[in-house]
């Protein structure tokens, strides 16, 4: 169950870190090339989209994390 859950959360993890490395590094770049009408559109879209999503992607990380804390626990004994 443990080892599953450690896989569950470093994979949502990834797909968050990637997602939010690809918008800074990729998207933003090239969105920043468009006139300002266009750049300011396209930036508004992305934003009600990833607004929709990423507070539950983000709290469901932050469950899984604490999950796996209270679930794995420390592996030795002493102070």
């Amino acid at each position: 169950m443990v080892f599953w859950l450690y896989v569950v959360t470093i994979v949502v993890a990834a797909l968050l870190t990637g997602n939010e490395f690809a918008i800074g590094a990729f998207i933003h770049p090239v969105l920043s090339r468009l006139n300002t009408g266009t750049h300011v559109r396209s930036v508004q879209a992305i934003g009600r989209r990833y607004g929709s999503v990423m507070p539950f992607w983000m709290v469901g990380l932050l469950l899984l994390e604490v999950t796996l804390l209270f679930e794995a626990g420390p592996r030795w004994q002493g102070a």
